[in-house]
């Protein structure tokens, strides 16, 4: 017997410790997370036309528009966000 497998995920989603993070909305076009502090590294593999990526922090909103990797840090003060590929 054969197995094939195949990506389903678009995303993953990495978390540091003490990281405050909600999925506030998830559905076939919409991942929306809030981050009220830590670290999150965010992987975007596919980003199909009409799929939107959201990430709401204390001072605004981090809008995926490509695929790529993703780290936003919230500690005190203001947020740090970077592009990683």
């Amino acid at each position: 017997m054969r197995l094939r497998t195949k990506r389903f995920l678009c995303y993953t989603v990495r978390l540091s410790q003490r990281t405050d993070l909600t999925v506030t909305n998830l559905n076939d076009q919409v991942l929306q997370l809030g981050l009220e502090q830590g670290t999150l590294r965010l992987t975007v593999y596919q980003l199909p036309s009409g799929e939107t990526v959201e990430i709401d922090t204390p001072n605004g909103v981090l809008t995926v528009m490509q695929p790529g990797t993703y780290h936003v840090d919230i500690e005190q003060g203001p947020a740090r966000s970077q592009r990683l590929d």
